[in-house]
């Protein structure tokens, strides 16, 4: 992951996507890589990665918009900063917070 010029994100097709956030995506934001994430550009992941300027969200079909953004990278390869407060430690301390105050 590391070493990937670019890394794809592929939110499943179906009714309730949009609030979908993947543990894949809190590894390919700690990368500095830039994500091109296939889903509803509304949804959940879809915030965080515009948020960071971690990359990219395209409809499933959107060849275009997805092709230009690669070529793109491809000549403009840049890392983005690590977002620290999307990182699993700090994400997992917050769940773990939220934990303690319900009991």
């Amino acid at each position: 992951m590391i070493d990937s010029s670019l890394l794809l994100l592929v939110i499943p097709d179906h009714p309730e996507n949009r609030l979908i956030i993947t543990g894949k995506l809190f590894e390919y934001l700690r990368t500095g890589n830039p994500i091109i994430c296939l889903g509803p550009a509304d949804g959940d992941a879809a915030k965080i990665i515009h948020e960071t300027g971690a990359g990219q969200t395209f409809s499933y079909n959107d060849i275009t918009g997805i092709s230009d953004y690669i070529r793109e990278k491809i000549n403009n390869h840049k890392p983005y900063p690590i977002p620290a407060r999307f990182n699993r430690y700090n994400v997992t301390e917050h769940l773990a917070g939220l934990l303690r105050d319900i009991i």
